[in-house]
């Protein structure tokens, strides 16, 4: 099976909204869980009656309930950020695309894509009219989202739109949405419990593949057998590959092994007890899920 993610659906003024029930009920079917948030008049594509009693949907009015603010109520854009694990926006609008690169935040989901953290990753499936799609404005707006965060973007298909006119603008197919989110969950790190045994730490020396921060880091030691391979949990380049431990640790049963520093949009990632990869090397770029080197264990046999 695949891994089980917390995803917050974020759905947008597209006609491509209609399909969202059954977008979220492929989401539960894959076992995931769901909280739908929505951009205003989503209620003229779907019925909340349409979506399973047990779905949580979010709109502007819950960012601001209440008839006052009071100090220490829940802020819901960030109790939303903390709560996701993926951020998946299906169908993103032109409009709301736009708002995302520009960085503006007027509605509960913009804030939510404002306040996202770096190292989660993030999921758009564009759906507008043909001409809107070949607009120049929504290339560089994508690839202005990409720049900022770990956005991945599900391409929209050709065919007759709601318009009336043919051609790219259609959101992409939901098993196509669905396949991007599964491999996205594939690459999340710290792994979810019970996805690889470990010992999870706040901090303590020797963490396997975890931001480092001078001699200690956050992680967590992976227990994979020698050999296996070793995957880039977040894009970045390569900044040093080294010794990771060896004879210089007093200990005569370690043996020495090789690290890989990657510096990423959310810091430093260290891949340590590992054989790189013979092109990983300083100053080269590497991808998300592309394998960097093999498991060696520092424990002589």
């Amino acid at each position: 099976g695949g891994i089980i993610m917390r995803i917050a659906l974020g759905v947008t003024g597209s006609v491509a909204a209609t399909l969202v029930p059954r977008l979220v009920e492929r989401l539960l079917v894959a076992g995931h869980e769901v909280r739908i948030v929505e951009t205003n008049n989503i209620r003229y594509f779907y019925a909340l009656d349409e979506l399973p009693a047990t779905i949580a949907v979010y709109t502007d009015a819950d960012e601001w309930a209440g008839e006052r603010y009071e100090k220490g109520q829940e802020i819901l854009h960030i109790a939303l950020r903390d709560w996701a694990d993926i951020l998946l926006i299906a169908p993103l609008s032109a409009h709301t695309l736009a708002k995302m690169a520009l960085g503006m935040c007027d509605n509960v989901l913009t804030c939510m894509v404002r306040a996202w953290k770096f190292e989660k990753p993030m999921i758009v499936a564009p759906a507008m009219n043909t001409v809107m799609w070949e607009n120049p404005f929504t290339h560089d707006h994508l690839s202005k989202i990409r720049d900022v965060y770990d956005a991945h973007v599900v391409l929209p298909i050709a065919k007759k739109l709601a318009c009336g006119d043919t051609g790219v603008g259609a959101m992409a197919h939901i098993d196509d949405i669905i396949a991007a989110t599964n491999e996205c969950a594939r690459w999340i790190f710290p792994l979810p419990t019970g996805v690889c045994p470990g010992i999870p730490d706040t901090s303590h020396p020797g963490s396997f593949g975890y931001h480092r921060s001078h001699e200690c880091h956050g992680g967590v030691d992976l227990y994979c057998h020698e050999g296996s391979p070793v995957y880039a949990v977040e894009s970045g380049v390569v900044v040093h590959v080294g010794s990771f431990t060896g004879a210089s640790v007093g200990m005569p049963w370690w043996e020495e092994t090789h690290a890989v520093y990657v510096r990423c949009r959310s810091g430093v990632v260290c891949y340590g007890e590992i054989t790189p990869k013979g092109w990983v090397r300083d100053g080269v770029r590497v991808s998300r899920g592309s394998c960097i080197g093999s498991v060696t264990p520092v424990i002589k046999p």
